[in-house]
């Protein structure tokens, strides 16, 4: 049987897996996009729970994990789902999943669902998503409750070694669907007519104005998009364009969705 571990929090920072504190509404400290809001120094996250945080979550993809997550409720039995696939694949199950309580890595929910956890070293992007009823995969564009959070007071148990955990099987990754490439969130600077800058990307964009000292998002993240998004027009970005690449920097509980988008569709409009 895998050892239930005291400090899950402590061991996965120790693995350096990389996590973002979450309120209770389920917003993420800043936008969950961007890495910068992402920590393993368990000093900071000890300092977030003294603040009253206590929901943490995992990206699995960027921490080269590929995860499960088993329902087991509501008349929903993932697992036996899990098994089914190997069946219908006409696949031996490994060792380590005819006994789940010896998987090497895994996560108990409140409601007593599980979180596997597989090694993934591979080049290809995996759509998060339902691969049957109650069986859950989480690689791309998803995140994962880590283990040492909490859900109206119960926790979340993390047993075994994160550092032990097994890789993919390829019977597994035979199930779930690849993202194509014109799916994945990349950002290439446009090309438009050359400008006083030159050929720039939003970045590039962000950079300049922050340089120029007389906006700056600390200051106010409302102002600060709003003469970014004006920049942009001139550069020839579109408002969904500007939307995205702000909303991947900024957006969080203090900066919603909505705040961006009325502050570019402002910009756009040449209303302050």
């Amino acid at each position: 049987m895998a050892e239930l571990i005291l400090y899950p929090v402590q061991h996965f920072t120790e693995h350096r897996i990389q996590l973002i504190p979450t309120l209770p509404s389920g917003a993420t400290l800043g936008s969950w996009k961007d890495m910068q809001n992402y920590t393993a120094d368990m000093q900071r996250l000890a300092e977030y729970r003294r603040q009253g945080i206590r929901k943490f979550q995992l990206y699995p993809r960027v921490n080269g994990l590929l995860c499960l997550d088993i329902d087991r409720k509501n008349g929903k039995d993932g697992l036996r789902e899990l098994y089914s696939l190997f069946t219908k694949a006409g696949k031996a199950m490994p060792n380590y999943l005819l006994d789940i309580g010896s998987f090497p890595a895994y996560t108990v929910t409140p409601s007593n669902g599980l979180h596997l956890y597989f090694r993934y070293r591979g080049l290809k992007l995996f759509r998060s998503g339902e691969l049957a009823p109650g069986l859950e995969a989480v690689h791309h564009n998803h995140l994962l409750t880590a283990p040492g959070s909490e859900k109206n007071g119960k926790p979340y148990l993390f047993y075994g070694d994160i550092g032990n955990a097994p890789e993919a099987p390829a019977t597994l990754i035979a199930f779930m669907q690849e993202v194509r490439e014109d799916e994945r969130a990349h950002r290439v600077a446009w090309d438009y007519e050359r400008g006083q800058h030159g050929p720039l990307s939003l970045q590039d964009i962000e950079g300049i104005i922050e340089k120029q000292g007389q906006y700056s998002p600390l200051a106010s993240r409302n102002r600060f998009t709003y003469e970014l998004a004006k920049f942009a027009q001139r550069k020839g970005y579109s408002p969904n364009e500007v939307e995205e690449y702000i909303a991947q920097r900024y957006e969080g509980a203090t900066f919603t969705a909505y705040e961006i988008r009325q502050a570019i569709h402002s910009a756009y409009k040449g209303t302050t």
